[in-house]
């Protein structure tokens, strides 16, 4: 298929779609957010936002879309998150996936070799071939059911986690780690959730200020689980009203890290040591110039400056929305789109790639590329919904038993092949 011909329609059918409970969610491999509302929907909503006649119900769509936009700005700006994405994308593209399902390829082959067979001795046409067709068909959905059941044991997205076995245990692996409290009581990823928590929170102009952040700080971690408060509770607890200038910048910065659990405290005192009002750009020097921490490890390196690295060559993770933003008259500013939720208001357009129930929408991308974004996204997804393989299957194995059935009721027939 060129990209002449191609039209994204075609990709309805491929992808996930959130449960009802889920608004919004940002799949980091494919750079894709996915929001739980139709084309139209999402419009009228846009429009009611831009002007001022917005919904309590549009408030909360936007925040969750705000929240998922921060951690989309945190994997393109900050170090470490980069790095995950990076990490994550070379695990599902490793041969070991295809290692770990060499029983289901032994099992596809075989059945093709068992077709070949009856085809060469009744024919493609005759009623015998057909009818041993089918049941070895249905033999071979069978076995490879319960060969998938066995090799995930249990877990959801069961086809995908065969087909990318690899790339889920190196994704569960790095989520445990992230969620072990560094020696501060902040876990990386209190510090991922805490900071997004914040970052929607700060993209209202309303909020922008001491108290009506602290107050919807409580209110939104109210409804989140603990983790998600970490952050916040060691910056509230040390800085008192000084949270409000502080919690950003603190996050931005120890994302530089490769650990960033251990940077908290040092980042910290950093920040404090400025004068009341000016954390901001005190963090702007020790974003830039990352303070020596041994057990953070050594700083990383971004989207925007392996971009440069590469020295034009392109790579298909991130490098389409640096080039965008740096392509925006607000340009990439790294630091500013961490720490600084309403450097957003700068921009005349921002690059983000959406996936709605109905559309798909890709800032400046072409359809061949929001295809392929897709398809991962459909891949590595986990939602609460059933299996589209195993939904594939339970009708071809339900038409087929009608069949049968039928058959087996139909009258008698002087059909000597029956």
């Amino acid at each position: 298929m060129t990209e002449d011909s191609f039209t994204l329609s075609d990709l309805n059918r491929l992808a996930k779609r959130l449960p009802p409970s889920t608004l919004a969610k940002f799949e980091p491999i494919s750079g894709l957010v996915v929001l739980n509302m139709s084309h139209e929907s999402f419009l009228a909503m846009y429009h009611r936002v831009a002007a001022g006649e917005a919904t309590e119900a549009d408030a909360t769509v936007m925040r969750t879309l705000n929240h998922e936009t921060c951690h989309f700005v945190q994997c393109l700006c900050a170090g470490y998150m980069y790095r995950r994405s990076r990490t994550l994308l070379r695990a599902f593209n490793s041969w070991w996936n295809l290692w770990r399902q060499r029983s289901l390829l032994w099992l596809q082959w075989g059945t093709h070799s068992k077709l070949w067979f009856v085809k060469r001795i009744y024919g493609e046409t005759s009623e015998t071939g057909v009818r041993l067709s089918r049941l070895l068909m249905a033999l071979h959905i069978n076995n490879h059911q319960i060969l998938v059941a066995r090799l995930v044991d249990g877990a959801g997205n069961a086809a995908a986690r065969v087909r990318y076995s690899h790339f889920f245990d190196k994704r569960s692996e790095i989520y445990a780690a992230e969620a072990e409290p560094g020696p501060d009581g902040v876990s990386t990823l209190g510090v991922i959730e805490g900071a997004a928590v914040a970052y929607a929170a700060l993209m209202e102009p309303a909020i922008r200020a001491p108290d009506p952040f602290a107050q919807r700080m409580r209110d939104d971690l109210a409804a989140l689980p603990p983790l998600y408060a970490e952050l916040w509770d060691y910056v509230r607890e040390r800085a008192e009203d000084r949270a409000y200038e502080v919690m950003l910048p603190l996050a931005a910065i120890c994302l530089r890290y490769p650990h960033p659990q251990h940077a908290v405290a040092s980042v910290f005192s950093a920040l404090m040591e400025a004068p009341e009002g000016d954390a901001l750009p005190a963090g702007r020097k020790l974003f830039d110039h990352p303070p020596r921490i041994p057990e953070a490890g050594r700083p990383l390196k971004n989207a925007d400056e392996c971009r440069d690295l590469r020295r034009g060559r392109r790579a298909p993770l991130y490098d389409t929305f640096v080039d965008g933003l740096r392509a925006d008259p607000a340009g990439l500013d790294s630091y500013r789109l961490l720490a600084e939720p309403a450097f957003f208001d700068s921009f005349q357009s921002f690059p983000l790639c959406l996936s709605l129930s109905d559309q798909f929408i890709g800032s400046g991308m072409s359809d061949v590329e929001i295809a392929a974004r897709v398809l991962v996204a459909a891949q590595v997804l986990e939602v609460e919904s059933m299996a589209r393989d195993k939904r594939d299957s339970a009708r071809w194995m339900g038409d087929y038993f009608r069949e049968v059935i039928s058959r087996n009721l139909a009258p008698p027939s002087d059909d000597k092949n029956r």
